[in-house]
């Protein structure tokens, strides 16, 4: 049984593959047909920018097109400017992961590039991800020509769905939940999420924000063999031409830590949690424990590190 620490169960050591599975496992489970957002709801660019977004990551041809770009546009140029600064740890609970259905990375969030990183060694180092999917905000990404070029070059649009923080938030947000448990029905989509929402700005690192109820609200969408695989990291600036510049440089420079931890059912989690707000919660504190033991490395504590091999 999971320890527990005050109000939250202890998930951080918990086995993906339990013995026992609930009943709901072993159910015929089919996915509900694509929601779009309410064209009605949607203003000026979004228009535009929300149709186009919608087709690309729910038609097959041009997901795997705008995957294609992405592996070898993107997710090239973010490995060649990274790679050699990870120090991976926990690698094993990366690239022994099978999942059944999609999987979905949590993580804190630190650095405008932190899921961008952790994909990359998901594509490297994990045997599961076809099709990648980065919600985001609404405003900028879906409301702003600059925004929609970004999304285009940084990602081949794989930042879906929007997420609106406006007046239309109760009404849009809970589709786009749907579409990314959608999204994670079938083997292969894996979806990146903070569960803190924001990105922290403190000056210490280890210190997490308070977690939001979305990455809960998305794990009761989800089929119950949805695999959610947390890490933490840390070493990423908020500087692309600096990240860019440190690659040239001789020196390698600071390390990119990246720790995975022990990949959870979404099943399991939502038996042993009340609720979304619970969920993440318990999600955010083993993100949180993850920390500690980047802490502790930094400290000199441990040592063992397993490196991403040959540049």
């Amino acid at each position: 049984m999971p320890r527990t620490m005050g109000n939250h169960v202890w998930l951080g050591t918990m086995s993906a593959s339990i013995a026992e599975r609930p009943p709901e496992a072993d159910e015929p489970f089919r996915a509900a047909p694509f929601e779009p957002l309410p064209r009605e709801a949607l203003r000026g660019m979004e228009h535009i920018s929300v149709p186009i977004g919608e087709a690309i990551n729910t038609w097959p041809r041009l997901k795997r097109a705008a995957a294609a770009f992405g592996y070898h546009g993107p997710r090239n140029f973010v490995t060649w400017v990274t790679r050699r600064r990870w120090r991976i740890y926990g690698l094993e609970n990366l690239s022994s992961l099978r999942p059944k259905r999609g999987v979905i990375l949590v993580s804190n969030h630190r650095s405008f590039f932190d899921m961008y990183a952790a994909a990359a060694a998901v594509f490297i180092h994990g045997s599961f991800i076809e099709r990648l999917y980065f919600p985001v905000r609404s405003n900028f990404f879906y409301d702003n020509p600059a925004g929609m070029i970004v999304n285009s070059c940084m990602s081949g649009y794989a930042m879906w769905p929007p997420m609106f923080r406006d007046d239309r938030k109760s009404q849009l947000n809970p589709v786009g939940l749907r579409q990314m448990a959608h999204a994670l029905a079938a083997p292969g989509g894996v979806l990146g999420i903070h569960p803190e929402g924001a990105r922290q700005k403190g000056d210490d690192a280890y210190v997490l924000g308070a977690a939001r109820p979305g990455v809960g609200k998305l794990i009761e969408q989800c089929h119950p063999d949805t695999e959610i695989l947390p890490f933490y990291i840390l070493g990423l600036s908020n500087d692309l031409i600096g990240e860019i510049r440190q690659r040239l440089s001789a020196e390698p420079g600071p390390d990119i830590r990246i720790h995975w931890g022990t990949s959870i059912r979404c099943g399991d989690l939502r038996e042993r949690c009340a609720g979304a707000q619970d969920m993440a919660e318990n999600l955010l504190q083993v993100v949180h424990d993850l920390g500690q033991r980047d802490r502790a490395v930094v400290a000199g504590a441990t040592t063992h590190v397993r490196h991403s091999g040959p540049q």
